[in-house]
């Protein structure tokens, strides 16, 4: 009979793209006091793209009002984003989203410096480019500037949930397996690069170990890649859309697909770090 476990991983709760392991993101509203008068406002959404919107004054016609806006696929810490401008739409009532124009301007470049400074670089179509570095406005609280590399080696305590689900094709291939609604579980998590590890002490009363890649986007971790427990006793694939991670509290959601592929389950982990 083919055994195969489903599931369901409970994020141990706490406060990651390739090179994005040093900072949360770019979302925030940002400015340099020394520009009073313009300012730039950028989200992160979580399908990885950025959208951000410049307001600024026209270089052609000085005193003028100048909208920057556009959006761009996040990858890591220096993101480049193609603008445009707008003009020609009508105040109020009589708005008319027909009338409003967005012809080309250039590219902004983003490039996050730390966890409240922000380097913008403009590089227009037609005309002279540059560099202003921007600070936020309001300073993100010190849990969300967390680095994920500061975690590792950390060892959280708390419990977990499990779901099972079976593949209808081949449900009569899974081991038909009972768990409690929450148990106990620790872990130890380490963050090196892009790669994130977490060996379980007694994870089905196992050593297991899951490891994989992982990106960052704002206070969010996503993943994906192998586990294995020991002496074979169970492996597979696994993802997670939602890993929060903090120097003293973790949540986890993660999906399960054992080797044979008959199986899969979900799990949620919650835990903290243990009192000394």
């Amino acid at each position: 009979m083919k055994r195969a476990l489903l599931l369901c991983l409970a994020l141990m709760c706490g406060d990651a793209d390739a090179a994005r392991t040093l900072y949360n993101g770019f979302t925030g509203t940002w400015w340099n006091p020394s520009r009073s008068g313009e300012g730039v406002f950028i989200h992160e959404l979580q399908n990885d793209t950025l959208i951000v919107a410049w307001f600024t004054y026209d270089p052609a016609n000085p005193g003028k009002q100048l909208y920057l806006v556009g959006s761009a696929a996040v990858t890591d810490d220096t993101v480049a984003v193609d603008v445009v401008s707008t003009s020609g739409g009508v105040f109020g009532t009589d708005f008319n989203p027909a009338l409003v124009q967005r012809p080309p301007w250039g590219r902004l470049t983003l490039a996050l410096v730390g966890c409240e400074t922000l380097n913008l670089t403009y590089s227009p179509s037609g005309g002279t480019g540059g560099t202003i570095q921007l600070q936020r406005i309001l300073p993100m609280t010190s849990a969300l500037c967390e680095p994920v590399v500061a975690l590792a080696g950390q060892r959280y305590e708390g419990v977990r949930t499990f779901r099972i689900v079976s593949n209808p094709a081949t449900s009569s291939g899974c081991l038909s397996v009972t768990f409690p609604s929450s148990t106990s579980a620790s872990f130890v998590l380490n963050a090196s690069g892009n790669m994130l590890t977490l060996d379980y002490d007694n994870f089905f009363d196992k050593q297991c170990r899951f490891q994989g890649g992982f990106s960052r986007r704002d206070n969010a971790v996503f993943s994906n890649g192998n586990y294995l427990c020991s002496n074979g006793f169970i492996g597979g694939t696994w993802t997670s859309s939602n890993i929060r991670l903090g120097a003293k509290y973790v949540e986890i959601d993660v999906d399960l697909t054992n080797t044979d592929a008959t199986c899969s389950q979900a799990l949620k982990f919650r835990a903290v770090v243990p009192p000394p």
